[in-house]
């Protein structure tokens, strides 16, 4: 008798939000990997442009399970809807705007026998439209709780070797499942952005590191749903980045992070005026820096709201920490980016 095929113990989630010119692409190149997915689940966030029917109709075809969420709720409730019907020893998180090269599950499948003692892994993730140039290698933070994409616009070929990394990318990371459920998972009220982040902290106030694996590449159309600049992304992004600080940042580093705020945002300014950064892009696609004021103010607003539910949170997240606050200090300054970085590279 044949032995079974082989097959990696992962689930992988997809999250389809108007992917109609993306999600097939995508689901077929989880079809063509030298080493399947134990199964693959494809969650569709009630998409206004019909791209959930187009999902469905893939799935039927190529043996995979489909889900519908009644409302979009956002990223992570999409992907906890998924996870939680998921099996796989392993979950890997995927966004509808992603394709895998062919031997990306045989890379991070070989990873995780290689280093049994790591419970997330980052993947290569390049641009769709440039595949020798980094769309992320994972998510680095900054001191004030802020975080982005990982050597963003770098060449591929100088990044060629493994190596620890702060946290996987939400757009395709991979996560030991007891560990994740053990975290508490994605947090459900982002909505959107930021949510790796949180995740990848909570892991590490756990004990946990992340790997690098750079022959998992993925390739990725950037910010095919929220738009590249778009003011609803800005708001998610600098609101959530608050709620992150006030939930996991070491007491220390919350106290320090207005400072670090500051020299955050007069460089941020600085890239309005010379058209440098996110901040510089988001003007020339139309933005003002009136605007971007706004959404600064709607988001410490909204955290001021928030407050006692991300204190509350924070006393209950206590329970997960296995590792001193320096550590976790240490972590991000090593793994972490300089505010230059993080203001001024788009």
């Amino acid at each position: 008798m044949p032995d079974a095929p082989r097959t990696f113990d992962v689930s992988v989630i997809v999250l389809n939000y108007q992917g109609r010119d993306v999600i097939e692409a995508c689901l077929q190149s989880l079809a063509a990997q030298t080493l399947p997915a134990r199964e693959v689940i494809v969650v569709d966030n009630a998409s206004p442009d019909g791209s959930g029917a187009l999902a469905a109709e893939v799935c039927a075809r190529l043996g995979y399970r489909f889900l519908a969420s009644p409302t979009n709720d956002g990223y992570s409730a999409g992907n906890a809807l998924g996870i939680r019907e998921a099996k796989g020893t392993w979950l890997l998180l995927l966004n509808n705007d992603a394709e895998l090269d062919p031997g990306a599950l045989a890379a991070l499948e070989a990873a995780t026998r290689h280093h049994p003692d790591v419970a997330m892994f980052a993947t290569c993730i390049v641009s769709h439209e440039d595949p020798g140039t980094i769309d992320t290698l994972g998510i680095a933070p900054y001191l004030d709780g802020m975080s982005r994409g990982l050597d963003r616009l770098e060449p591929v070929a100088r990044h060629r070797e493994p190596r620890e990394v702060f946290a996987p990318s939400g757009c395709a990371g991979l996560y030991r499942r007891d560990v994740y459920e053990a975290s508490g998972g994605l947090p459900e009220v982002f909505f959107a952005y930021c949510e790796d982040f949180d995740l990848g902290l909570r892991f590490r106030w756990m004990g946990h590191r992340c790997r690098y694996v750079p022959d998992a590449v993925v390739r990725h159309h950037y910010s095919a749903a929220a738009g590249r600049y778009s003011a609803f992304k800005a708001y998610l992004v600098e609101r959530n980045h608050l709620w992150v600080r006030f939930r996991l940042l070491p007491l220390g580093m919350v106290l320090a992070s207005p400072w670090h705020s500051f020299v955050r945002y007069a460089l941020q300014a600085w890239g309005v005026l010379t058209g440098r950064g996110s901040a510089g892009k988001f003007r020339q696609e139309g933005g003002g820096a009136a605007e971007l004021a706004g959404i600064l103010i709607k988001a410490y607003v909204d955290t001021a709201r928030a407050l006692p539910r991300l204190l509350a949170e924070r006393r209950q997240l206590r329970a997960l920490r296995r590792v001193k606050p320096v550590e976790i200090r240490a972590a991000i300054r090593t793994l972490g980016l300089s505010a230059r970085e993080l203001a001024l590279k788009d």
